[in-house]
């Protein structure tokens, strides 16, 4: 009888050991549907503290799918010969990413093949160097002629600069721009010589929506949804009155100011609802092809000042209206 759990004590141990070699190897972890960063740095024998060192995460946030370093080094920014490689923090966004190195957000989108505003924690992305080939051709089509677009109703400086493959802060430069207001009827001068306004189409931003364009002081109370949503679309340039009040007056106040309401999501559009005391907006960062949506908010299910992901399901999206 102590022969046979003599005998069981040393194949437990062992069993354990080879799970905790398993683990020490391993150098990332894929986060799991109801893993907590508690049970990560529990599996892999490490602290909460250092599972977010590692991964420049600033709070307890993190959600399926995402890759999270469980040994090495922390993150940072690192130099190669093809530029400097950024790891994404929480809380980050391409425009904040894009003023601490210098540059523009629509250049670090272009270095990295990126065709939405979305990033996470823990992704790697160039914020120096040299584009993809295509992105260097679709550059090398530019030269130092300049044409003029005369604005349509709708249009926005993000979406003039998309049609002429600029940026909108390039076409500020052009014109003496010192805010985000454009209007029917003005003059602008854009990159290029072949286009005018004269042989196109109307141009609608935001996947074919009309989309007034405010340079307002976000006025929204910090930390709040709307708080977050305004910055949202500022970063994008497709800047949104800072007079819409609570959340459950978006939608009414929105359309008085000539945005477009639906109940189709489009990325950059805001998810909006009247549900609860004051109402509820988020920013649709990506539509998926089960219809479901991901949204980025804050004070939802996370304290104010901290923004969160959530996927919306399909069947969910029509609870919500959409503004353009």
């Amino acid at each position: 009888m102590q022969k046979k759990y003599i005998t069981a004590i040393i194949g437990t141990t062992a069993l354990s050991a080879l799970a905790s070699t398993h683990a020490q190897a391993a150098t990332t972890h894929t986060v799991k549907s109801g893993e907590s960063v508690w049970s990560i740095s529990h599996k892999y024998g490490i602290s909460i503290a250092k599972l977010k060192s590692l991964n420049g995460l600033t709070s307890n946030l993190i959600f399926p799918n995402q890759v999270l370093k469980v040994s090495g080094s922390s993150s940072r920014a690192t130099s190669t010969n093809s530029g400097t490689v950024y790891t994404v923090k929480a809380g980050d966004s391409l425009s904040s990413i894009a003023a601490k190195y210098g540059t523009t957000y629509q250049k670090i989108m272009q270095l990295n093949g990126l065709n939405n505003y979305l990033i996470f924690p823990g992704q790697k992305l160039k914020v120096s160097g040299k584009a993809t080939s295509s992105s260097r051709a679709k550059a090398s089509g530019s030269s130092g002629r300049t044409a003029t677009y005369t604005v349509k109703y709708g249009d926005s400086l993000s979406a003039i600069a998309s049609k002429y493959g600029t940026t909108y802060q390039k076409i500020m430069q052009l014109n003496g721009l010192t805010n985000f207001f454009i209007y029917p009827g003005q003059k602008l001068k854009v990159p290029g010589g072949s286009s005018s306004s004269s042989s196109s189409n109307n141009t609608r931003s935001n996947g074919g929506y009309y989309s007034p364009t405010f340079n307002h002081q976000n006025l929204y109370t910090w930390g709040q949804c709307t708080w977050h949503v305004f910055n949202r679309r500022a970063e994008i340039g497709k800047g949104i009155s800072t007079y819409w009040w609570n959340a459950n007056n978006w939608d009414n106040a929105s359309a008085a100011d000539g945005y477009t309401i639906d109940y189709r999501p489009t990325v950059g559009s805001i998810a909006q609802t009247d549900a609860g005391y004051y109402g509820h907006v988020a920013f649709v960062e990506r539509v998926n092809s089960d219809g479901s949506i991901l949204v980025s908010e804050m004070n939802w299910s996370a304290a104010p000042g901290n923004m969160t992901y959530r996927t919306i399901p399909a069947y969910q999206v029509r609870n919500y209206k959409f503004i353009h």
